[in-house]
């Protein structure tokens, strides 16, 4: 990934991006991943930001995904959250291994 603005560049580098550099020994960088939602009859998608917790439990969903041949825009996908505590004991959410329900037309 590489960062843009001030200080930019190559996210793995940064200090920022590094334990410890951040509230509770959390990165004050973090990684994110943006996911765009379309809900039945709507225009406009919807944006589900992914914590850096729940980006692996993602990735291995979209892997099986595209491992059986499908696509993400043509699933529709069942996301749930569970809950989570850190290493440093504060509570937050995380997603839950997401289904795919069925294909689309």
């Amino acid at each position: 990934m590489t960062g843009v603005g001030d200080p930019g560049g190559v996210c793995a580098r940064c200090l920022l991006n590094q334990f410890g550099s951040g509230e509770n020994g959390g990165k004050a960088c973090k990684n994110k991943r943006r996911i765009f939602i379309l809900r039945p009859g709507e225009l406009f998608p919807l944006v589900l930001t992914l914590p850096t917790g729940s980006m692996k439990e993602f990735g291995v969903y979209v892997k099986r995904l595209l491992g059986r041949g499908r696509k993400t825009n043509a699933v529709v996908t069942r996301f749930s959250l569970r809950k989570a505590t850190n290493a440093g004991g504060i509570a937050s959410r995380r997603l839950q291994s997401p289904k795919g329900i069925a294909s689309q037309p």
